[in-house]
């Protein structure tokens, strides 16, 4: 299957409007239908795609992201502040710090770290790559819908 792009899926309002959602209030809902094809038990199965893009799942993502990266950022200020004093002085435990402080986060990619010097005299330098930061990931807020067939085993996207 293509790919959707975003200026694609704009040009697509979908009639569905929430009953939450206030009249005046622009569509939330774009999206595009697609043909696809899909393996199933050994066979070549055809079927149509709708690729839906949710305005609020997008700014809920953004949101997300920005909070993760906020997280992530405070704390490695925390770390440069810390560094060449105490346990800081050593490169293997500042280093181990700064992974503690990326792991779990899924703003991780997001920041470029370096962290250079010897023992007692270390720097920690990062910024948010913008090129990263400006390209989220293909999916975070489009999905995939896609039929079931009938057999035993039911597919999906």
């Amino acid at each position: 299957m293509d790919v959707v792009s975003d200026h694609e899926l704009e040009a697509h309002p979908l009639a569905y409007r929430p009953v939450n959602q206030p009249q005046g209030e622009p569509l939330r809902y774009h999206g595009v239908l697609r043909s696809a094809a899909i393996e199933y038990e050994a066979e070549e199965v055809p079927i149509q795609v709708l690729v839906v893009k949710s305005r609020t799942k997008a700014k809920l993502d953004r949101d997300r992201r920005q909070t993760y990266l906020v997280r992530l950022t405070g704390r490695l200020e925390e770390i440069q502040g810390m560094l060449n004093t105490r346990r800081y002085k050593r490169r293997d435990y500042a280093w181990l710090q700064i992974e503690k402080a990326r792991r779990g986060n899924p703003a991780k990619s997001l920041v470029d770290i370096e962290l250079t010097g010897d023992d007692g005299n270390l720097e920690l330098s990062f910024q948010v790559n913008e090129e990263k930061l400006v390209k989220p990931k293909r999916g975070t807020a489009a999905t995939c819908s896609a039929p079931t067939i009938s057999t035993s085993r039911p597919m999906g996207c």
